[in-house]
């Protein structure tokens, strides 16, 4: 066997020296400290949890950590870069060592080990990041290597799922952080609000995501925006000054396609999950079935529960009694 020449050696060491290690902050809203010559690290600015960092060395160096409260000393630290300057990172909340980002597609157990017996009593949660490393075959069934934030113990674990429950589509990880934008969404002007929300979720649910975050976002869009099945009622809608009450195609904002006079009984089958406030009245929507009153067909469509009164007329009353089946909804 041949000896490296010393010249070889060098090269190899040079190569080695300006190899770069990259890890991922998973702390939500991670900390970058800076060393400002006051004998340790202090807070400086915070990353969003998956942000890259570029690690100088693999192995962490201990400094004192400068808090408001107190200095903690002998605490380990990466030195890192971000966007061209220099930080210090805590070890227990940068992944180093692993491929890429990923994402958890539902809740899911964690192994200590690459084999179905070494399950835990734990499990990581749907639409958590996690650094995904690589893949293991054990009893034919394909393990993922996965580093995650534990809010339990304030730190980075190393664990095991299950490899078709981990997306590395980087699609994916983009339209859970635009859904968490949306249901974070705080704005003085409601109508605004509503707009913004709205234009983020159309925003995710544009992407190519997989079919389970696909179901995610269209299940959180719902809750804010669906429409709920009820079992059908009959009402009266009541104006407060007598005047018709515009029906419209969806809720709030959506094209009137016709009115209801006041005191016109209606069939009710339907509710908006969302929540309106309309001249000091919070309400929700609520789909309805004009029973009466128009020559040309029946006024169907969205009115602001604030014109709707709950009632039940002769007519299901006797259905009830008889023990009959509902009044049929007509399409």
């Amino acid at each position: 066997m041949k000896k490296l020449s010393v010249s070889v050696l060098l090269m190899i060491l040079a190569v080695s020296s300006f190899a770069k290690t990259y890890g991922y902050m998973l702390r939500p809203n991670g900390p970058l400290r800076e060393d400002k010559g006051n004998g340790g690290a202090e807070w400086s600015i915070t990353v969003p949890e998956g942000t890259e960092l570029e690690v100088e060395s693999a192995v962490p160096v201990k400094m004192t950590l400068k808090t408001e409260k107190e200095d903690i000393p002998d605490i380990s630290f990466y030195k890192v870069e971000y966007e061209g300057n220099t930080y210090y990172a805590r070890d227990t909340e940068v992944a180093i060592g692993g491929i890429e980002t990923a994402l958890i597609l539902e809740d899911t157990t964690l192994f200590r080990k690459a084999e179905i017996s070494s399950f835990m009593n734990a499990k990581i949660e749907r639409n958590s990041l996690v650094v995904a490393g690589m893949k293991k075959e054990y009893a034919g069934t394909s393990f993922t290597e996965i580093q995650y934030w534990s809010a339990k113990g304030n730190e980075i674990r190393r664990r095991y799922v299950f490899t078709d429950k981990v997306s590395t589509n980087s699609k994916d990880i983009e339209a859970v952080n635009i859904v968490a934008r949306a249901l974070s969404l705080k704005n003085q002007d409601p109508a605004k609000e509503r707009t913004m929300r709205q234009e983020l979720f159309n925003n995710a649910m544009s992407l190519n995501t997989s079919e389970s975050v696909t179901l995610y976002v269209q299940e959180e869009y719902n809750k804010l925006y669906g429409e709920i099945d009820i079992e059908p009622f009959y009402g009266t809608i009541v104006s407060p000054d007598g005047s018709k009450i515009n029906v419209r195609k969806s809720p709030v904002n959506g094209e009137v396609t016709g009115q209801v006079e006041n005191g016109w009984e209606i069939l009710v089958y339907k509710k908006s999950a969302e929540v309106s406030e309309i001249e000091g009245v919070k309400d929700c929507w609520y789909y309805v079935q004009e029973l009466g009153g128009m020559k040309e067909g029946l006024a169907k469509g969205w009115v602001f529960g604030k014109y709707v009164l709950f009632t039940i007329s002769e007519k299901e009353a006797s259905i009830q009694a008889a023990g009959g089946e509902p009044l049929s909804v007509s399409e």
